[in-house]
């Protein structure tokens, strides 16, 4: 299967090569901590799942030392919207998908202040299905999007990227500096030094003297490069805090507190789960997620993830059904028709690009096509039967699921704000479907060894984890024919690129030694 890897030679990548190999950067490296972790995930579940925990927990204690700069944001919020002005939450993949979470929060506990917050993300809403590869390169897109939405000179832009170095984020972050009379924020999961001495982009704009720069650096991911997990949480929790805190001052308080209830709450529950869900896939059955529109948000991003960062099939389009269909799909609660689901996960109306010199795929017409109403599932079970159902609600005092007859309600305070249960919701999901994911082998160690190379960042991504494998086993090759291997191999159905492309420079080796 050849592969649409956004180059066409090894030679054309390779011209350009400088601008991708971001491996020196911690949020692409391997964590110490999660070597081990495809094996404990197969072997040794308690400790897996309390070795991701501890992940999240020092998420929240990086956020204790970080109170000037949440205490700076909340405050230029406050002044924006005093001003009349709006916020604007930009990310690209998974700060995307959180910047539309975000938003759909603020919809939900101010529905009084709808458009107050205004969320988008590379390559529209539509990303939230399937990844748009090819935009996140291009600057010029972001600042395009965000002229579209009508952003003003009294309107703020918050924009995220886990890696600090997105070029279409840092589009949009410097376009908005041309617009807008307030500076704009820029947050980012490394060091600002490394950044700045290594990535002439990222030093273009952590320098502007409109932006303010935010590092939230937390360390490496669980699963190296996996920036859904760690960096994303610490993204979404200090934006949430700085937007939703009712007084700033007791804004540490009720981090510490949280802090407090996960460190103590007992997660051991997701064994169960982790090993059922992973065991229907196993058995080559699938699952509906069907989910309270409340939490819809989340658990999409969650389940839709698992396609880029993992390489299982996407989401499919209702008028392109092929089998095998997709492991998993969702069903969004209630809802009666596919733009009913679209508005009852965005809490409000999607939005597509809709630019006549763009791809088909990121159309209007095309996202509406897509169906998460009870119309799809349907669809998809007269197509190919399964019985498998997944329900996860929001109850008065705990989030609720139930997996094919096993349940457990997952207790969460009254006293927490509802951004928080977001969060507490995300951890869980993050380290079930990772674990699930090592069950079926997925990565290894730690390494994402079903990565897709489908642009310049993923083809440097998958040279380095094919090299760190050759280099376990004696092997040295130069970057140079790793890429190549990477276009000259034909890709076997549903393979690891890595690990296909690791046995066969190992094979060729070992026949010429």
């Amino acid at each position: 299967m050849a592969m649409d890897l956004g180059f066409e030679s090894s030679e054309d990548y390779l011209k350009v090569a400088h601008k991708f190999k971001l491996g020196f950067l911690p949020t692409e490296k391997s964590h110490a901590k999660t070597w081990e972790l495809s094996e404990l995930s197969k072997n040794n579940l308690p400790k897996a799942i309390q070795v991701l925990k501890s992940l999240d927990v020092n998420v929240l204690s990086v956020l204790q030392e970080k109170n000037i700069e949440l205490q700076g944001l909340s405050k230029k919020i406050r002044q924006v919207f005093a001003d009349g002005g709006r916020v604007f939450l930009f990310g690209c993949g998974a700060t995307g998908r959180l910047s539309l979470l975000i938003e759909s929060i603020w919809n939900q506990v101010n529905p009084d202040k709808v458009g107050k917050v205004m969320s988008f993300m590379s390559g529209g809403d539509i990303a939230l299905v399937q990844s748009v590869e090819g935009f996140e390169d291009q600057v010029e897109y972001g600042a395009r999007h965000l002229r579209d939405l009508g952003f003003s000179e009294k309107d703020l832009l918050i924009s995220s990227t886990e890696g600090g170095e997105t070029p279409i984020v840092i589009g949009a972050t410097l376009e908005a500096t041309k617009i807008s009379k307030h500076k704009s924020y820029y947050l980012y999961c490394n060091p600002t030094q490394l950044l700045v001495d290594n990535i002439e982009r990222s030093k273009k704009v952590i320098e502007n003297e409109m932006v303010e720069p935010i590092e939230l650096y937390c360390g490496s991911m669980a699963v190296a490069g996996s920036t859904r997990m760690q960096a994303s949480s610490i993204l979404q929790i200090f934006i949430s805090m700085a937007l939703f805190m009712e007084n700033p001052e007791d804004s540490m308080k009720e981090l510490g507190e949280f802090k407090n209830y996960f460190e103590s709450l007992d997660i051991s529950f997701l064994e169960e789960f982790i090993k059922k869900e992973a065991g229907i896939y196993v058995s080559f059955g699938r699952l509906t997620y069907y989910v309270d529109e409340r939490l819809a948000l989340n658990t999409f991003t969650d389940t839709t993830e698992r396609a880029p960062t993992f390489s299982m099939k996407p989401f499919e389009h209702p008028d392109e059904l092929t089998l095998p269909l997709s492991l998993c799909y969702i069903c969004i609660k209630g809802a009666s028709s596919s733009m009913d689901a679209w508005e009852k996960l965005l809490y409000r109306k999607p939005k597509a690009l809709d630019w006549q010199d763009s791809i088909a795929r990121v159309s209007q017409s095309y996202l509406q096509g897509f169906d998460f109403s009870q119309n799809a599932i349907d669809k998809r079970e007269a197509m190919s039967p399964s019985k498998n159902s997944f329900n996860i609600d929001l109850l008065a005092e705990s989030i609720s699921w139930e997996l094919n007859g096993l349940s457990y309600n997952v207790p969460v305070p009254k006293a927490i704000h509802y951004h928080w249960q977001q969060v507490l919701l995300k951890f869980l999901l993050n380290a079930h479907s990772t674990l699930i994911m090592g069950r079926l082998r997925r990565y290894e160690n730690n390494l994402m060894t079903w990565v897709s190379p489908s642009n310049g960042k993923l083809i440097d991504r998958t040279a380095r984890y094919v090299d760190h494998l050759l280099k376990a086993e004696g092997i040295n090759k130069t970057y140079e024919e790793i890429v190549k291997a990477i276009f000259d191999i034909t890709l076997k159905k549903d393979r690891s690129m890595v690990l296909e492309i690791f046995h066969h420079i190992k094979r060729d080796y070992e026949l010429t030694k």
